[in-house]
């Protein structure tokens, strides 16, 4: 049960909605039957807008109960105290439909039954059901605490459960597919990027091209900027503002979307972020913030608008051209001609022609930079050599 036209975007097409906006599956959701929340002109039934029983302004709500071929229950939940019916059980009839025999004298259980701990959601919706019956971090328990505190438009959101205490995560559900399904990747040329900051290293130049696919026709933001002047899906390159993926794709028929860059990095450090901003486009489920430390701050509430992968790239060019040394006065040594980056050079001497080149402790050159020397018995020698075109 959800709003498939904003939680999940065209997620309705994969559907046949009766009137009442309930209706089977095709493809990977043949299996699943889904109410559609969303207003009626996007195929839903209004259930959540206006002043139906599922929001119907005044802390009453119905109760929703599963049941199977056999009139068992399968699962259940309530809105807000469930009584928009009252209180006490209710008894339904069910026709038959296709190959299901009619269900005569079925009980929906009572509002305060047992049936229902933990399936409460203490508010009335305003909007997308998934921007509210969320799962808070940590509270995964068999009796969950279901937290409204993020939801923008309600009147008496915690109402009556008490303060809400914490956001909770989005958990990327899997609508109609197995849970285990894979709601996105992060890779970059290819490669798996798990953990949301990574280093590496890079000889010479390399292009990196890193991607996100998000699956499961999820409302993903496709620009760096949305209407309401908060962060998208974006990425920033060291202390620059946000740009667009040069790549935003949604495919309306298998409902992935796809965020591509393909970078250059420079000689020396630089830092990449890559920024994918969940379902805060078409509706305000998860808004989001114009701050771009928001997506990696574990302690923000608008963190879980987003998802976010760093990566800092140490590039090396590797040796090349042809290096020159040469010698002035009054002792000075310069080395030329050689192309690269983290080149040392180390300086030896001889104390008789033909014996052992010895390093010269504390003597390395970078490349280009001329060294002068203090030894003035070296300094005598190798000025000699210079002058005589000999090896050093």
């Amino acid at each position: 049960m959800m709003c498939p036209t904003c939680d999940y975007k065209l997620l309705n097409s994969q559907f046949t909605f009766n009137p009442n906006g309930y209706g089977l599956g095709s493809g990977n959701y043949a299996g699943t039957v889904l109410l559609n929340t969303d207003i009626g002109a996007n195929g839903g039934c209004d259930c959540l807008t206006g002043t139906g029983s599922l929001n119907n302004g005044s802390l009453s709500g119905d109760r929703l109960v599963l049941f199977n071929d056999a009139g068992a229950i399968v699962d259940a939940m309530k809105f807000s105290n469930g009584d928009a019916y009252g209180t006490n059980a209710l008894t339904v009839n069910f026709n038959a439909i296709n190959n299901c025999a009619p269900l005569p004298n079925i009980t929906i259980p009572d509002a305060t039954d047992i049936v229902y701990n933990g399936r409460t959601l203490c508010n009335d919706l305003k909007g997308c059901n998934s921007s509210y019956a969320r799962l808070p971090d940590g509270n995964n328990g068999a009796n969950v605490t279901w937290s409204q505190a993020g939801n923008l438009a309600c009147v008496g959101c915690t109402d009556p459960c008490g303060v809400a205490t914490t956001l909770g995560s989005a958990d990327y559900p899997t609508p109609g597919l197995d849970n285990n399904a894979t709601p996105y990747s992060a890779t970059l040329n290819g490669n798996p990027v798990i953990t949301a900051v990574t280093s590496l290293s890079v000889c010479g130049n390399t292009p990196l091209t890193f991607e996100y696919q998000i699956n499961q026709f999820t409302n993903v933001a496709l620009t760096a900027l949305q209407p309401n002047g908060n962060l998208g899906s974006y990425v920033k390159i060291g202390n620059a503002n946000p740009i667009n993926f040069t790549t935003a794709n949604f495919n309306n028929a298998t409902g992935i979307t796809t965020l591509t860059t393909t970078i250059n990095p420079p000689v020396g450090t630089s830092n990449y972020e890559f920024v994918w901003g969940d379902a805060n486009t078409n509706c305000a489920i998860c808004p989001g913030s114009n701050n771009t430390l928001v997506p990696n701050d574990i302690l923000s509430g608008d963190k879980e608008c987003y998802v976010y992968r760093k990566i800092t790239i140490l590039r090396e060019d590797p040796q090349g051209g042809s290096p020159v040394a040469s010698c002035s006065i009054p002792g000075s040594i310069t080395v030329s001609g050689a192309t690269g980056t983290n080149l040392q050079y180390t300086l030896q001497k001889q104390t008789v022609n033909g014996d052992l080149l010895i390093p010269l402790p504390g003597h390395k050159m970078a490349t280009h930079l001329a060294v002068s020397l203090m030894m003035m018995q070296i300094l005598c020698y190798l000025i000699i050599k210079c002058w005589l075109h000999l090896p050093i």
